[in-house]
């Protein structure tokens, strides 16, 4: 057993619960997103019944854990004792290697791993996507894939969800399944299906923790197809509504013969720079990285790109005070930090 696991034990057995039956480990964005995750694997609940189980007691013995909101990049978690109360620890673990990969590019909703390996990381969200949010999600869906780890986003979308956002995002997943050969994949959602896909989530998520606490092969040959039939469809979607002409038709991008410019169009002068921990700059590393998979990337590696991928700073200097005061904040590292950049280049007003 590894130290992670052992301190878990000896957790659970100085607050006199049981020990963790399961080697299913489980790493949420908060306790609120724990819950969620209890919500919808409950939905098929019957699932576990045939092994004398339940939802509920499968998630009583797993550890579990949430991000500590600043430090896990550093890989630092809270041991979540009780999803129903939300209680944790007041002490953190340090995470094993294979899950702060995960979040390099942004923490995800849910991660599931065993006790060696991530296996699963899922994305929801209930904010319908437009084009103020087309990418905003993005890098947290394909960084996993660049590991080799599946993953899955719940997403919403409605009247103002136009058949070219979906058709933009839907093709870069497609994209990023095809480069890096491992699935990540959309289940699109509206008021009218959500509870029919949400079902449709907590039986694969259920096949996946039937492998991990069982040992059931089939499950996972299961958990497996749903995942190559969810990329058919999206393949299937992403033909109808793909239009690649209206993409490069877009202001925030310019495509040239040998590069493609991403414009940055944020204003010096906004209020979310007083007001949001990530500035002005949320829709923007997804913007660089959708751009990069459609129309750039041609392989695994930032080196195999048939343009070359450049971050335009429209309005804002490279000394820009929001820049100087956070030179750590994630979203700008993933614009400029010449380590953790996407692009190949970056230019400044």
């Amino acid at each position: 057993m590894s130290v992670l696991g052992q301190q878990q034990l000896n957790e659970f057995s100085a607050e006199g619960k049981p020990n963790p039956k399961y080697p299913l480990t489980l790493w949420f964005d908060s306790a609120k997103e724990a819950q969620e995750f209890s919500r919808v694997l409950m939905l098929n609940d019957e699932y576990f019944r045939s092994r004398g189980v339940n939802s509920e007691t499968i998630l009583d013995r797993t550890q579990k854990y949430v991000k500590h909101k600043t430090k896990y990049r550093e890989g630092l978690y809270w041991p979540l004792m009780d999803i129903e109360s939300m209680a944790t620890l007041n002490r953190t673990v340090k995470a094993p290697a294979h899950i702060t990969k995960m979040s390099e590019w942004q923490h995800q909703d849910h991660i599931l791993a065993n006790q060696h390996k991530t296996l699963l990381v899922i994305e929801t969200t209930e904010h319908a996507l437009t084009y103020n949010n087309v990418a905003q999600r993005i890098p947290r869906l394909v960084r996993p894939v660049f590991y080799g780890i599946p993953s899955i986003i719940l997403q919403k979308v409605n009247e103002n969800s136009k058949d070219k956002y979906k058709g933009w995002f839907l093709q870069t997943l497609c994209k990023s399944t095809e480069i890096f050969g491992t699935p990540s994949v959309a289940m699109l959602y509206d008021e009218n299906t959500r509870h029919e896909v949400e079902q449709r989530l907590s039986k694969i998520i259920s096949r996946l923790v039937e492998y991990v606490c069982f040992d059931d092969r089939n499950s996972l040959k299961e958990f497996e197809k749903s995942l190559a039939r969810l990329t058919e469809q999206n393949m299937e979607l992403a033909r109808r509504w793909y239009d690649q002409d209206a993409l490069i038709s877009s202001s925030w991008i310019k495509v040239e013969p040998d590069q493609v410019q991403v414009i940055i169009g944020v204003k010096p002068e906004k209020s979310m720079w007083d007001t949001k921990g990530t500035g002005g700059l949320d829709p923007y590393p997804g913007l660089v990285l959708m751009a990069d998979l459609l129309l750039c990337r041609t392989g695994p590696n930032k080196k195999d790109r048939k343009r070359k991928l450049v971050a335009v700073f429209k309005h804002l200097p490279e000394d820009f005070w929001w820049f100087e005061k956070y030179p750590n904040e994630l979203y700008l590292q993933l614009l400029i930090d010449k380590k953790l950049r996407i692009a190949d280049e970056v230019v400044f007003s």
